[in-house]
């Protein structure tokens, strides 16, 4: 077989699709998408998560990476006490729109970080 400048006899591909098989049946499984990964479990309500979320987002943890892909992220890959599957959507609601109550809880939350942080630094 030949195409332009390469040419190809039937036994080289024969050889290479062997040696592609050999390689596949070698090489370290694909990972599992991420619907077939168990989720972590948060002790966070969605609204918390999505607060939390918000707060790290507004003072750049994560650089250039856009809301709707941290959504993503985090629906894919956690779950809560009352929620198997979060959808990318309540992230969003709870992202843009939260009660004090969530607030309070979130800073309470990121003040316990701070005191551990501290008692580690010591």
């Amino acid at each position: 077989m030949v195409f332009g400048f390469l040419s190809i006899t039937s036994a080289d591909a024969t050889a290479d699709a062997t040696a592609d098989a050999t390689a596949d049946a070698t090489a370290a499984p694909a990972p599992a998408a991420a619907s077939e990964v168990a989720r972590i479990l948060t002790p966070l309500s969605v609204a918390q998560m999505a607060q939390l979320l918000r707060a790290l987002y507004d003072t750049g943890v994560f650089g250039q990476a856009s809301q709707r892909d941290l959504f993503k992220l985090l629906a894919a890959n956690f779950r809560t006490a009352r929620q198997e599957n979060i959808s990318e959507k309540s992230l969003a609601a709870n992202f843009y729109n939260a009660e004090e109550s969530t607030r309070q809880a979130v800073e309470k939350l990121v003040a316990k970080m701070l005191d551990q942080l501290r008692q580690t630094s010591s």
